[in-house]
Parts: C-alpha cells; sequence; structure tokens
C-alpha cells in the first residue's frame, strides 16, 4: 500500500528516522480503537512511526486521546479525536471519529480543529512531500 515511500525510509530519506511498529502493537491498538482506519494500521507496519525530516513532524507508534495531550476541559472539546502525531510546535493531527475518520488538524492557539484530509494516506503522502 506505501510502496512509494519506502524509498524514503533508506539513508537520506525523509523517513530515514521511522522504525517499524510490530504487529503486536497494532493489534492492541487495533484491540482499543477496532475502527481505526486500516490504511493508518497498515502504513505503521510497512513504514513505521517516527520523525519526519529534520524535527518537522512525527508520527507516533499509535494514537492518543486529547487528555493525553491537554488539560481535562480542553480535551473535553475534543472528545471525538485521536491524534496521531504533531509538528513538534503544538499543532496536533489525528482522526475525526464522528466523521469518517478523517484527519483533523488541532490548532492550539484556541483549540479548534478542521477537516484537512478524507483520509491517512493522502495525508501522510502530502506531509512527506511537504517537508
Amino acid at each position: 500500500m506505501y510502496e512509494d515511500l519506502l524509498v524514503e525510509t533508506q539513508p537520506g530519506g525523509r523517513l530515514e528516522k521511522f522504525e517499524r511498529v510490530g504487529s503486536l502493537v497494532t493489534e492492541q491498538v487495533k484491540n482499543i480503537y477496532p475502527n481505526l482506519p486500516k490504511e493508518y494500521l497498515v502504513f505503521l507496519e510497512e513504514i513505521g512511526s517516527g520523525e519526519i525530516g529534520n524535527a518537522a513532524y512525527i508520527i507516533y507508534n499509535g494514537v492518543l486521546t486529547p487528555d493525553e495531550i491537554y488539560d481535562e476541559v480542553t480535551a473535553e472539546d475534543l472528545n471525538n479525536i485521536l491524534i496521531f502525531g504533531d509538528d513538534m510546535q503544538g499543532y496536533c493531527s489525528g482522526f475525526d471519529v464522528e466523521n469518517g475518520w478523517s484527519v483533523v488538524e488541532v490548532d492550539p492557539t484556541d483549540m479548534s480543529f478542521r477537516k484537512i484530509f478524507d483520509n491517512f494516506s493522502a495525508f501522510i503522502r502530502d506531509k512527506v512531500k511537504e517537508v
């Protein structure tokens, strides 16, 4: 599914710092969140998680709930979001579980979120090109 990105995992590539996530980990994540998009889980297993470029963006080795990142009050406004990465400057990306698992960006200045892609594969390909 992500053959086009495998070259980026080689030395000098934008994903060279990535480490594949084992199927045991992805199975655990899937057991907790059974509706996670398959394309996301496949990405973790085929490409992995880690830093894209030089401190430009990070993909976690699983998803986090908003209360694992933000205070409880702030997290309440984001209760439909599962976060899978961030730009290391406060902007997080995640899945909107109530709207077709589309990819959203959380703005740390006002804690709002907006849809940026319909699916994870479009998001990650765009992010790799951007960095």
